[in-house]
């Protein structure tokens, strides 16, 4: 009796435990990934990618998820792994994936050590995804909050890493300009 309630409880501990996602098992680092031939393009940990970005005066955006969130899911699955974000924010930007819920990661800014929890209450951020843009000196300039198609996205880094908000030109303005080519 004692082995059959045993054996019935292993499903749900390993419901419990839970899987992996697709793009937890992408991101891991592993030499399986390593021997799959995927190039990862993104950080997971923020110093290091501050580093990163002082180091080759890049601007840096910040993709702040939920691993529960369906928009987050359909950035990660359509719209980062296409040629044409992918290639632009592995050439333009240092680009860095954070758990919003992470209690046990750290980051530092601002003078303190805070778990990726604590830093997205600090940027206040309240919807997910959250595309947070900080320039080419780490300041934090902009938020894209929402999913969106992969066209679009793209303007936005265009935008963005061309400092084209610095100009006073809006958005969309740059958006209506970019679909009328001459004008």
């Amino acid at each position: 009796m004692v082995v059959k309630t045993a054996l019935a409880l292993v499903p749900l501990l390993l419901l419990a435990v839970g899987f992996p996602s697709a793009a937890e098992k992408k991101s891991s680092g592993s030499a399986q990934d390593e021997q799959a031939g995927e190039e990862r393009f993104w950080f997971e940990n923020w110093d290091d990618a501050v580093f990163s970005a002082k180091q080759e005066h890049k601007p840096m955006v910040v993709n702040i998820y939920s691993p529960a969130c369906g928009p987050c899911r359909f950035m990660d699955e359509n719209v980062f792994p296409s040629p044409e974000i992918h290639e632009r924010l592995a050439r333009d930007w240092v680009f860095v994936k954070m758990n919003a819920f992470d209690r046990e990661r750290t980051a530092s800014y601002d003078n303190k050590t805070m778990t990726y929890a604590e830093l997205t209450l600090y940027f206040r951020v309240h919807g997910f995804p959250t595309c947070l843009f900080f320039d080419r000196a780490g300041n934090p300039n902009q938020r894209v909050i929402g999913s969106m198609e992969k066209e679009d996205f793209a303007l936005i880094l265009d935008y963005m890493r061309d400092e084209v908000y610095a100009s006073g030109m809006t958005f969309r303005d740059y958006q209506k300009k970019k679909a009328k080519p001459g004008k």
